[in-house]
């Protein structure tokens, strides 16, 4: 998932290639734990925030030689603002494993982190500092640096610097002036370095997990209307409102004699990664006009059109959608299958 890359890099980007770099010893290692459990160190972190020791808490974050770049930069104080918050002491009550990610996810993680060394390496070889910024150098140089930027967020990096062995997904619960209150977070292990934490990345993972998912759902939506197009050619009656599932006992109130091997057929023609997601389709008219669908972990729901739900306006003569609320953002496609046929009775 090359554009994991984008989501460590936005922020130490635009200060170590926008503003600089600083020091380039690299005299201190992480502080995190190299133990087997991940939860000392996060303890530790947490503890570090409480005590606004900003600086210990960028050695929980990053692998040590980027730590050591990020503070001699002097950006502990931008760092403060971004992730110390209020400042207001956290005491941890519980800390929740929630699941292991598997080798893909934590290869992305590996990916994301070895693009941060490589956005060092172009800062420190253009000898940029809070005195010279890229916007200091030629018109060519700093070409130069944005077309290698955009390869290192392409995932094209010149060395692989660091090793992921294993990720979990954790949650901190926690009470924080009386109220409780909850941090969602990964944990990663990093060969040599030891057990380091990014949040932002989590939050990265999920939208961009949610954002693909409804780029399928729009994706199944235009491949079904092409489908459709080509049977309407070819003589078939494919009028009525009805919904067609990647699990046949889910097909509903379709024509008898309309025929769904051929449209299923024809459907995969144009969208090829059909097999690979469960879904359902409104089909009124002859028109896609809802389509939700989700991956093999039912993690994630897509829907297009995007954020919408299935609503038949008796005061219209065709099926139709409407904005969701924000407690039906919560959905999962189950749900808005039920909805969906009860709009359609």
């Amino acid at each position: 998932m090359k554009k994991i890359i984008a989501a460590m890099t936005a922020f130490t980007a635009a200060l170590s290639l926008m503003t600089g770099c600083g020091s380039t010893d690299s005299s201190s290692k992480g502080a995190s734990s190299k133990s087997d459990s991940y939860e000392d160190a996060l303890r530790d972190m947490y503890e570090a925030s409480n005590n606004k020791d900003v600086e210990a808490m960028i050695k929980h974050m990053y692998p040590s030689e980027l730590y050591d770049y990020l503070v001699d930069a002097g950006y502990a104080d931008t760092f403060n603002e971004q992730t110390t918050g209020e400042n207001k002491e956290k005491e941890i009550t519980e800390i929740i494993e929630e699941e292991e990610l598997g080798e893909d996810k934590y290869k992305d993680i590996e990916e994301a982190i070895n693009g941060l060394y490589e956005m060092m390496i172009i800062a420190k070889e253009y000898d940029l500092s809070p005195d010279k910024t890229m916007y200091d150098l030629s018109e060519e140089d700093q070409k130069k640096i944005s077309e290698r930027m955009q390869k290192v967020q392409e995932g094209d990096v010149s060395e692989t610097k660091y090793d992921v062995t294993k990720a979990f997904d954790v949650t901190v619960k926690y009470t924080q002036d009386g109220e409780d209150g909850e941090d969602s977070l990964y944990a990663y292990y990093v060969e040599d370095e030891g057990w380091l934490f990014e949040q932002s990345m989590r939050k990265y993972l999920e939208k961009s997990r949610q954002t693909s998912l409804n780029a399928s759902a729009s994706s199944i939506s235009k491949a079904v209307n092409s489908a459709l197009i080509d049977l309407d050619s070819d003589g078939d009656d494919i009028s009525g409102t009805y919904i067609i599932s990647s699990v046949p006992a889910k097909n509903y109130n379709v024509p008898e004699d309309l025929d769904l091997d051929k449209l299923n057929k024809q459907i995969r023609n144009y969208f090829d990664k059909m097999d690979d997601l469960y879904f359902f389709c409104i089909i009124s008219d002859g028109t896609a006009v809802y389509v939700s669908c989700e991956d093999q972990d039912n993690e994630y729901t897509g829907i297009y059109p995007i954020q919408s739900i299935p609503e038949d306006d008796d005061s219209t003569s065709y099926f139709d959608t409407r904005p969701m609320t924000s407690d039906e953002e919560k959905l999962g496609m189950e749900e808005l299958y039920e909805i969906a046929v009860e709009a359609i009775k």
